[in-house]
Order: structure tokens, then C-alpha cells, then sequence
């Protein structure tokens, strides 16, 4: 008798095993397009302060107003500033960045933001930066990429050319 009940009782323990299986099985689901997934994971400092970068931007940045491009200077320097100081590297820009756009409710607004941002630097990185920090009210801006002879930062461009601009 005991060998019975004992049976049964494997028996049960067997099927109960088998149902949670199949129920995992269920919620398994399949991938169609991976480059549509974005990771979740926790950003290192370095990251952190990139993201910040982009979430300023996303946040104060004025695009159509009145003094827009005067306004976009401190983010544009800001950038130029982070991306000679920054160790970031090149996949985490990337990454960082898929994973901001991701978030966003209006892609297009910050899209234009960062389009007036570019513009921006590109002035700030020729001979009107002088003329457009004074204008700005910035004239006081540490511009430390001016000592650089043909400043050229290849993050920037990584940047810009992730948003297709």
C-alpha cells in the first residue's frame, strides 16, 4: 500500500512539474525585428552624464521661438565641452542614444532640437564664435575646443550621424 500512495505521489509531482514547464514554455515569446528592441540596463557614469546631456536638451532647448538659434549656445557648447572630455566610447553613444530616442513621446521635437543644436555648434566651431557668444550672452562660456588647432571631435559626429542629421 505504501508503495502505491508513494507511486501516486511521484505521479502527481511529475504532472505538477510538467504543467509549470509548459506553462513557461507559454510565455516565451519570439523577436520578429531585434533592431527595434532596446536593452534596459543600468548606465555607468560616464553614460549618465551623456544622457543628462540629451535630456537637457530634450527639456530647454527652443526650436521656432523667437532668439532660438542665441538659445541653443549653451547646449551646443555643452556638447562640444562633453565630447572632449568624455571616455565614452562610440558604442555607448550609440546605445545611450537608441535608448533616450526610444523614450521619447514626440521623436520629430527633439529631432529638430538637435538639428538646431548641430547648426549651432557648427557656428560655434567657426570664425563667428566670438560674435555668436557675445550675442548669446555667453561670452564668459569656457571654450576650451578654441585651443585646439582644427578642432575636429569624432563624437560629435557619431552623434549626429546616429539621428541620421
Amino acid at each position: 500500500m505504501k508503495k502505491i500512495l508513494s507511486l501516486a505521489l511521484v505521479l502527481a509531482m511529475g504532472i505538477t512539474l510538467v504543467a509549470c514547464t509548459k506553462e513557461v514554455k507559454e510565455d516565451v515569446y519570439e523577436i520578429e525585428n531585434e533592431e527595434d528592441v532596446v536593452i534596459n540596463y543600468e548606465m555607468n557614469e560616464i553614460e549618465m552624464e551623456y544622457y543628462n546631456i540629451l535630456k537637457d536638451i530634450n527639456e530647454n532647448c527652443e526650436v521656432g521661438t523667437a532668439g532660438s538659434s542665441l538659445k541653443a549656445v549653451p547646449f551646443a557648447a555643452t556638447i562640444i565641452n562633453w565630447s572632449m572630455g568624455s571616455e565614452i566610447n562610440d558604442d555607448q553613444i550609440k546605445t545611450v542614444l537608441d535608448n533616450f530616442v526610444s523614450k521619447l513621446e514626440d521623436k520629430d521635437e527633439f529631432l529638430d532640437q538637435m538639428s538646431l543644436v548641430k547648426a549651432t555648434i557648427n557656428s560655434l566651431l567657426s570664425d563667428d564664435c566670438d560674435e555668436l557668444l557675445e550675442e548669446s550672452g555667453n561670452a564668459d562660456m569656457q571654450t576650451p575646443w578654441r585651443d585646439v588647432e582644427n578642432f575636429d571631435n569624432p563624437r560629435i559626429d557619431i552623434v549626429f550621424n546616429q539621428l541620421g542629421l
